[in-house]
């Protein structure tokens, strides 16, 4: 997922299924911790519960060069 981490991105409900689905990596391309964007819904489950396959990679210039790395990009 590419986008700032607030409550109408979705951000609660890309992280909700990476909990339900853990033998499959999710990478949130794009600011989400609060001191960057206010709003996102997930941040205190992400917080306190660390899954292994939830990863969060700070905003860059172009993702779409990384697209063709991906299994499934939305």
């Amino acid at each position: 997922m590419v986008g700032d981490a607030c409550e109408r991105t979705g951000a609660d409900i890309f992280f909700q299924t990476a909990v339900a689905i853990p033998e499959h990596d999710f990478l949130w391309v794009g600011r989400w911790a609060p001191a960057e964007i206010e709003g996102n819904l997930a941040y205190g489950e992400f917080s306190q519960l660390r899954i292994a396959n939830f990863f969060v990679a700070e905003g860059l210039d172009n993702p779409y060069r990384f697209i063709s790395e991906f299994d499934l990009f939305f």
